[in-house]
């Protein structure tokens, strides 16, 4: 059992922060945490703390406090760049040393550091003290009463403020605490028949949701689920009961006063609930307007500003409809967005929505919905302008309809206002501006055979052999060893053929599809299709489907071969089947279909069996029992393909595998995603995208470890396993 830390101050010590889930684990983390040195993670005693939904993440989070650090609390996602901004941020807000050493701190007291969510703006720091963390803790104990001998789930994710607070709550009230992560929804789905109380966001129990959907799961739950770090609307509420037999209760805060409003199941649809103990609210106008808070316990005890619009009713039950800098007011009423975005959100062809002010003196309550879908190249804005009138007054319609394709995300979870960016410093743009050089010189000593014939003999036979002068040749080799594309030693054949087709390839890409002009076109008229010239076709293929990806395939499917031989494997890819020539023995006889998405024209008749063609204007031969993407999410139809596929997947049918480059799982990814922004397509750009896309349909999507090659253009791939 996770015990709170005295509120006179004194230190943690490893019994304080046992856990009967998992005790050892527990207490070894905490000793192993204490035993690193973290030189690039913290400033003077200011520690980054990366947290995981894990035992073990939130011990090192207690551990630190233990030994009187500050932790900054990051998502275990976060980026080295911008923990390292975030904690150089906060360590100049809070008057840390640059250097190890003592801290500083301006606040009397220990605490942590939050980043906010930035979903108003620039990213900044939090500091909340521990005896803030405290007063939260008995706020939630105050609800729960002691919960000594019992479980709360905790799902949010455990860096935001919202479930830390829940977690120093159930310290507080001397309750087990088990933490899940927020796609582990199986896990979940079990862990709630037996937990007292629950903490998740509205996000997470739509999933939860489309889970118990798809795998028939019903049945009365008996423990509290509350919903905060965002609004409860009436679809969801009923959803949620409808396949669970309770109502959300309601959860509201900030990350500067942590949480001050709480709703029992089975208020109103956006209600937020009534004002926790010690908490006091005040609202600037009679009817509706700015909220503001004071909280005891928390430092300066003065009235905070929570950026929000807010009304109450005659009980008491306060009703939170927006963020005040996103507030957009038509005459004396404010359009609903909250409820705009969230029911353009719950669309099963969108992923975000966001209203935003476009203010005119003709009419100043102008504003503009933007949306992000799945597939952009199959959304239709008329289609969904008329849903939105069917549910919306004609007054609360947005003027214009903004398809985008890359939401802006915090690290929180929650949508931000839409990216603004600037120019990288000169240096950092010089860089970029010459780089060209070096890729043009790579291009055109292997257009001439030169790595070829160094790999054969010495300087002087390569210019004889390649017909150049050698003096020349010496100089740009020179230029070569600078840039990094050659070096001094003995010859190596390591992967020459692979790299000399890339490199040829990329050379012609240069040329054509990624010339300056190319692209410049495609940011006017969006990508072109791939087609026309049959060599460069197979040319392209070639790089695409080599040798690395091959060897990928045929292990992919050697652990599928237990499963039983599918009686037909659909295949959709860029250009050439990749999977369909490499099928176990016991699949031989499954019929065979590829449909190619980046070229008309694909060679299908390799194998034991003949490979049928499919095209994107044919119907779906659904249900089939493996569909198989290779290398094709990006292209256009993709998003319906998937949408298709997973429909009788979780009808009942089958299994989905992919195998394809996000432009977030790698750092040379981006090389790659330019290919896409040219001459294929921006459907599921991130596996973020793709795994909230599949979640949304009651399926469930995990990663299949595959050894990393040699070659880079194989180790950018990830390969997924999707199933009902």
């Amino acid at each position: 059992m996770i015990r709170e830390p005295g509120l006179t101050g004194r230190r943690l010590t490893v019994g304080d922060v046992a856990t009967r889930l998992d005790p050892e684990q527990f207490a070894d983390a905490i000793e192993r945490e204490r035993a690193c040195e973290l030189p690039n993670e913290h400033r003077g005693k200011l520690i980054a703390v990366p947290l995981r939904n894990a035992a073990a993440d939130f011990a090192r989070y207690l551990a630190a406090l233990s030994d009187g650090l500050v932790p900054l609390v990051l998502p275990s996602n976060c980026q080295p760049a911008i923990r390292d901004a975030l904690l150089d941020r906060a360590a100049k807000q809070l008057g840390a040393s640059g250097s190890v050493g003592p801290f500083p701190c301006t606040s009397r007291e220990p605490g942590i550091v939050l980043p906010s969510s930035g979903s108003t703006g620039e990213r900044k720091t939090i500091f909340r003290s521990l005896a803030s963390l405290h007063a939260e803790g008995r706020r939630y104990r105050s609800l729960w009463g002691m919960l000594t001998d019992k479980k709360v789930l905790i799902m949010a994710p455990l860096h935001h403020a919202y479930a830390l607070g829940v977690a120093h709550g159930c310290l507080a009230a001397g309750a087990d605490i088990q933490l899940c992560e927020p796609n582990q929804l199986d896990a979940a789905l079990e862990a709630l028949r037996s937990c007292e109380h629950a903490a998740l966001t509205p996000a997470i129990a739509r999933l939860l949701i489309l889970r118990a959907r798809s795998q028939g799961w019903r049945g009365a739950l008996t423990c509290t689920v509350m919903a905060g770090a965002g609004q409860v609307d009436a679809q969801l509420d009923a959803d949620f009961e409808a396949h669970f037999g309770i109502r959300l209760a309601r959860n509201y805060g900030s990350a500067e006063t942590g949480a001050i409003l709480f709703g029992e199941a089975g208020l109103a649809p956006l209600a937020a609930g009534r004002p926790m103990d010690g908490v006091q609210l005040r609202i600037d106008s009679a009817a509706q307007g700015r909220l503001s808070a004071k909280v005891a316990g928390n430092e300066p005890a003065d009235w905070h500003a929570m950026g929000d619009i807010a009304r109450v009713d005659g009980n008491g039950c306060y009703f939170i409809l927006g963020r005040e800098n996103f507030a957009i007011r038509r005459g004396e009423r404010f359009v609903p967005h909250v409820e705009i975005e969230q029911f353009a959100a719950s669309r099963l062809d969108l992923t975000a929505a966001r209203c935003r002010s476009e203010r005119r003196q003709d009419r100043p309550g102008n504003f503009a919905l933007d949306v992000w879908p799945y597939d952009r190249t199959s959304f239709d804005p008329a289609r969904f302008r008329a849903d939105l009138a069917q549910h919306f007054a004609a007054e609360d319609l947005p003027d214009r309809i903004v398809p985008r394709v890359v939401p802006p995300v915090t690290t929180s979870g929650k949508l931000a206002q839409v990216r603004r960016y600037r120019q990288a410093s000169p240096d950092v743009l010089r860089e970029h501006i010459f780089a060209y050089k070096r890729a043009h010189l790579a291009f055109a000593l292997s257009a001439l055979g030169v790595f070829d014939a160094l790999a054969e003999g010495d300087l002087d036979h390569a210019a004889t052999r390649c017909g150049v002068d050698v003096g020349q040749l010496e100089y740009a080799l020179l230029l070569a060893e600078r840039y990094g594309i050659v070096e001094q030693g003995a010859p190596t054949n390591e992967n020459a053929d692979e790299i000399r087709a890339m490199t040829e390839l990329e050379a012609e890409l240069s040329l054509g599809y990624n010339a300056v002009a190319a692209i410049i076109e495609s940011l006017r008229h969006g990508p072109v299709a791939v087609g026309g010239d049959c060599a460069f076709v197979g040319r392209y293929s070639a790089v695409m489907t080599g040798r690395g990806l091959q060897t990928r395939a045929r292990m992919v499917l050697r652990a599928m071969s237990a499963r039983p031989a599918p009686d037909r494997v659909v295949e959709v890819g860029s250009f050439d089947p990749v999977y369909l020539q490499n099928l176990p023995s016991n699949w031989q006889s499954a019929e065979r279909l590829f449909m190619p998405l980046a070229s008309p024209d694909a060679r299908v008749t390799t194998g034991a069996r003949e490979i049928r063609t499919l095209r994107r204007a044919d119907a779906w031969p659904g249900p089939v029992p493996v569909v198989i993407f290779t290398r094709s999410l990006h292209w256009p139809g993709a998003g319906q393909i998937l949408h298709q596929a997973l429909d009788d997947l979780v009808a009942g049918a089958g299994s989905i595998i992919i195998d394809d480059i996000f432009l977030d799982s790698s750092a040379s990814a981006p090389d790659f995603g330019l290919d896409w922004l040219t001459h294929a397509g921006t459907t599921f750009w991130s596996r973020d995208i793709l795994f909230e896309f599949v979640q949304k349909r009651g399926a469930n999507i995990e990663k299949i470890a595959v050894p990393d090659f040699k070659f880079r253009n194989t180790n950018d791939s990830h390969v997924f396993s999707i199933t009902r």
